[in-house]
């Protein structure tokens, strides 16, 4: 969590504010921040962050027909523009990710001893890796290729392999990064998020009217 105090609320400081944010959290994708209607904060939102959905300070004062109305263009636009990037994909996990990973596995000095499950065959090893860090303590993990598990749970939480599971995959031959990435990265996955359209509708003056005389049921 992070907080921020300031003594008024003006563009400088709300600045300062999202770039010390932003240095922390990055622009991770589908990013949405909350801003609140607060003074000068939306300016400094949209400098920091180029990739989020927003909503502009002239668009908040519509009525609720008008402002869901523009909310659906907005996501009418997003879903076109990524249905765009994902015709032009090809293979099993989405190319960002892919790099990162491809980065992260460079250049591991970790030492490691492998071993199969009684009676496995090779593709269902165990492994055991290890190292020191900076302040030279020593840490040791243990990967399970088959089952998808390292005891330091970054590979269960995110779907992505740890460093400790890269270390394995590309030390070994005939291993692939790809094929130990959860499939919630996946382009086919990508696809199928983007495969539907959110449609043009007809002007607002043309949209059925209300019966004036229509109440809820029960009363609020």
């Amino acid at each position: 969590m992070c907080y921020g105090v300031f003594g008024s609320k003006t563009i400088e400081n709300w600045s300062g504010f999202f770039i010390r944010f932003h240095q922390s959290i990055g622009s991770p994708p589908g990013l949405v921040i909350s801003i609140d209607a607060g003074k000068r904060i939306d300016s400094a939102v949209t400098q920091m962050f180029k990739n989020g959905l927003s909503i502009k300070r002239n668009e908040k004062s519509l009525n609720v027909g008008d402002l869901m109305d523009s909310i659906r263009q907005l996501c009418m636009e997003k879903m076109f523009l990524r249905r765009k990037i994902a015709r032009k994909l090809e293979g099993k996990i989405l190319p960002n990710v892919m790099k990162d990973l491809n980065t992260r596995s460079r250049g591991l000095k970790y030492m490691w001893r492998y071993s199969h499950k009684d009676g496995a065959t090779h593709a269902e090893m165990l492994g055991q890796v290890e190292g020191v860090t900076r302040d030279l303590i020593y840490w040791r993990h243990t990967v399970d290729l088959l089952e998808r598990t390292c005891t330091c749970r970054h590979w269960q939480v995110t779907g992505l392999s740890c460093t400790h599971t890269l270390c394995i995959i590309t030390s070994t031959l005939g291993y692939n990064i790809e094929d130990y990435v959860n499939e919630y990265y996946s382009i086919a996955k990508f696809k199928k998020a983007y495969g539907k359209s959110v449609k043009p509708m007809a002007d607002r003056k043309q949209w059925p009217q209300v019966d004036p005389g229509f109440k809820l049921w029960p009363p609020f």
